[in-house]
């Protein structure tokens, strides 16, 4: 009789990934709520290019990006629940349009977009330990 691994143990199940998109998109949200502070440093130790709009898009791209393809994989291999790629849909959405409310909205949007798709991550973790332990 088989019986389910432990989801660190289930092939293609790796809680790293998850874990590490958290973590991606939290030092995102950190480096975007602390831009005012770090442009004047970047300046100063001559690192501008890492505090250009150029390397805010790349960095909010490449989390969203990271998200999508670690909650695409939950989705279609382990659990089917699509709620969680919604979450971090709509958390990409506010990173995307977070300059057309005004500068005063951009910290707001940056962090409820930033908690949404780490939510979201949080959310595919638990869906894929919920599957891998029978529960599915």
């Amino acid at each position: 009789m088989h019986t389910a691994a432990p989801a660190s143990q289930t092939p293609g199940i790796n809680p790293a990934w998850d874990r590490a998109g958290m973590l991606a998109t939290g030092l995102c949200v950190l480096h975007c709520l602390t831009l005012p502070l770090l442009v004047p440093l970047a300046a100063a130790v001559g690192a501008p290019a890492l505090v250009s709009p150029t390397a805010e898009r790349i960095v909010l791209l490449a989390t969203v990006l990271f998200a999508s393809l670690v909650l695409m994989h939950g989705c279609r291999h382990h659990h089917h629940h699509r709620a969680p790629l919604v979450l971090a849909a709509c958390g990409g959405l506010l990173y995307a349009v977070k300059g057309q409310l005004g500068e005063a909205a951009e910290p707001l949007m940056v962090l409820t977009g930033g908690a949404l798709i780490i939510a979201a991550h949080a959310w595919n973790l638990r869906l894929c330990r919920q599957c891998s332990n029978g529960h599915h």
